[in-house]
């Protein structure tokens, strides 16, 4: 286990690859499910993965206890 200081990247670090992934050709279904073990965490990285996604043709779906919530 490591840690490091808030704002140091780590989001990102987790969020980059996940893009680099998803650049490749569809073969359909669900292609990425983050699931993150607090609120907190989980909104962190849909914030920063719809800011990744804005000038792409990806969209970013995010499930919350009060229902879905879906982004282009």
């Amino acid at each position: 286990m490591a840690c490091a200081p808030t704002g140091s990247g780590k989001t990102l670090a987790f969020v980059v690859p996940l893009l680099h992934h998803l650049q490749r050709p569809r073969t359909g279904g669900v292609r990425a499910l983050v699931l993150s073990p607090t609120r907190e965490l989980a909104e962190q990285a849909g914030v920063l993965l719809l800011i990744c996604v804005i000038s792409v043709k990806m969209f970013v779906l995010l499930l919350r206890k009060l229902g879905i919530h879906r982004v282009k």
